[in-house]
């Protein structure tokens, strides 16, 4: 039973390489699509589609890594999604996507596979834990699609398998039925968390708030100054009062959460 496993970024710097590390070990295919959307390059002000730090030299060290590039802004994240279903191995069962943020440990990753082969889900989700401006706290609570929310990650691959919907994952199979219809895992019956390192590093979390200002029509900036960017462990109580700490959603705090974190991303983490 093989897996392909997926992601899409631009300007992923902080993560791109431990993401990288952490997965080629463990999974049978590694596909990277690279680039701006539409909407990503009209909030950062962009004329080419390339991630201006280092994420594309990073990349590039590693050879078993498949990397999409067009030389255009994608759509959306829906189309990149579809680059990468273009190329899956004609030999691969699943299809897992996982943000260059998102990591899952090594156990974990095998755990799923057994249950896959076992099995034979056609759709799996998982519930996050969402690590929050520091490695030992996270987002948790929150209204309507906040930090408690199940995320779909895995599908059954089939031929002619495409994305129809970004927000959330959706894979109609080659009959166009949606996989989550046929056999699905869902995350109350899983397990396994995400381990989700969204909101750790300042300036992928102004242009995501940018970004999500252009797509969303509102003013994240203003979250991001008052409540991320001012935020800290002495005055969390005070913050937390008057914000919350989603961007989207009320209700949201933090928790401290103390956790054994996958090697590539202890090798990130700033030794006190």
């Amino acid at each position: 039973m093989k897996v392909a496993f997926f992601t899409i970024c631009v300007n992923s710097e902080p993560l791109i390489e431990a993401w990288i590390k952490h997965y080629q070990a463990v999974l049978d295919q590694l596909i990277i699509v690279e680039g701006a959307t539409d909407s990503f390059a009209k909030a950062l002000n962009w004329r080419s589609p390339r991630s201006t730090d280092n994420t594309i030299e990073i990349i590039k060290k590693y050879p078993n890594v498949q990397l999409i590039q067009l030389p255009f802004n994608y759509k959306d994240k829906n189309e990149m999604c579809n680059e990468a279903m273009r190329i899956i191995n004609k030999d691969i069962d699943y299809v897992w996507y996982a943000d260059s943020d998102e990591f899952y440990k090594h156990d974990d990753i095998y755990f799923i596979k057994q249950l896959l082969g076992k099995n034979e889900y056609s759709y799996v989700e998982f519930k996050m834990h969402h690590f929050w401006k520091h490695f030992d706290v996270i987002g948790v609570g929150g209204n309507k699609w906040a930090y408690d929310t199940s995320i779909p990650r895995i599908w059954k691959y089939h031929n002619g398998a495409s994305f129809i919907n970004h927000r959330p994952p959706t894979i109609l199979n080659g009959q166009n039925i949606d996989l989550k219809n046929i056999k699905p895992l869902f995350a109350e019956n899983n397990p396994v968390k995400c381990l989700h390192y969204s909101y750790i590093f300042e300036q992928q979390v102004r242009e995501k708030m940018q970004y999500y200002s252009i797509v969303f029509e509102r003013d994240y900036m203003g979250w991001f100054n008052n409540c991320w960017k001012a935020w800290s462990k002495l005055n969390r109580q005070y913050i937390e009062s008057r914000y919350s700490i989603h961007p989207s959603n009320a209700g949201a705090t933090t928790q401290d959460i103390q956790i054994e974190h996958p090697k590539a991303i202890n090798e990130i983490i700033p030794k006190v």
